[in-house]
């Protein structure tokens, strides 16, 4: 059963209840947006996007997503005018313990690129049977592409 998150909105107050889950994208993975499935593999394309961003190093950004929200995980700001998920919602109370969120223990989105489900970037999990841990803020991929024997 899914964990299910009480969430107040700090402008009207109101409340709604929702499952919450950490979104991840790397640095060009949109790449996902000009291909179907059916016209090209996780590994070719994965192939594909290592050329157009050869940096061994990339960047992870997170959002917190559910059925009626998607925004930038918390405690990432790199100054005080950026937005995030605390700036529209008070911290999600858990619906059956009462607990408050501790964001890390989200689960992580599985992102896939396979025949029925094409993920925007699903190629890399798909690819390395990998997908970052809560928070981690780069990968290197010299590393990944070693480990999962794709280069």
């Amino acid at each position: 059963m899914a964990d299910e998150w009480i969430i107040k909105s700090r402008q009207t107050g109101d409340t709604f209840t929702d499952e919450l889950h950490l979104y991840w994208e790397v640095s060009g993975d949109p790449i996902t947006d000009d291909y179907s499935t059916d016209e090209i593999d996780a590994r070719e394309l994965y192939r594909m996007w290592r050329q157009r961003y050869p940096e061994d190093v990339q960047e992870i950004s997170w959002y917190v997503i559910g059925s009626r929200t998607t925004e930038a995980a918390p405690f990432l700001r790199e100054d005080e005018q950026d937005e995030d998920f605390l700036t529209f919602f008070r911290l999600p109370i858990h619906a059956d313990s009462g607990a408050n969120l501790n964001f890390l223990r989200l689960p992580v989105a599985d992102k896939l690129w396979r025949p029925g489900r094409g993920d925007k970037g699903g190629f890399i999990q798909e690819a390395l049977g990998w997908k970052p841990s809560p928070y981690q803020l780069t990968a290197d991929f010299s590393l990944l592409d070693r480990a999962a024997g794709v280069r």
